[in-house]
Formats: structure tokens, C-alpha cells, sequence
């Protein structure tokens, strides 16, 4: 399996071996063993579903880390507040 970009397409590129069964068979035919069979698909939409979907994740996980900082500083504040106050 290999995966290659041609312009602004995704490609994968998937080969496979294949065993000719009745060579001998077939007059002149016996140097023919076997061929290797390229099948080549097009991941353009699936590359891109991927990075929409990395994106939204970064972004949810940016705003929960920057929701849970300004609740533990407001939280952690409560509680110093008072002890500042009795300096």
C-alpha cells in the first residue's frame, strides 16, 4: 500500500500479486507466471473529512482546556481571597 497526492487529489495505491493457475496450459504461454494488479483509489473527499473533522477536535479540546483554566482560577481565587484578606 502506498498513498501519493497528483495536484489537489489524494490517492492510495493498493498491489496485489496474482498467481496464474493454468500456465502450462495454454501453448507458449509458461513464461507467464503470475501478474501484480495495481488498484488505484481516490481519497480526496475521505483527506478531507479527516481535517475538518482534526480541526473541530483541536478546537473543542483548545476551548474545554481554556473553560477548565478560567474555572480553577476563579475556584482557586474563592478560596485565597480570604486567606489574603486576614494579612
Amino acid at each position: 500500500m502506498s498513498y501519493g497526492r497528483s495536484g489537489d487529489r489524494w490517492y492510495h495505491y493498493n498491489y496485489m500479486y496474482m498467481e496464474r493457475v493454468a500456465a502450462d496450459e495454454v501453448v507458449g504461454a509458461s513464461f507467464y507466471q503470475g501478474s501484480v494488479i495495481r488498484i488505484i483509489s481516490d481519497r480526496t473527499v475521505q483527506q478531507e473529512l479527516f481535517r475538518k473533522e482534526a480541526l473541530r477536535f483541536i478546537l473543542v479540546f483548545i476551548l474545554t482546556m481554556l473553560l477548565l483554566s478560567v474555572v480553577i482560577y476563579r475556584k482557586t481565587r474563592v478560596i485565597t481571597l480570604p486567606i489574603k484578606k486576614t494579612r
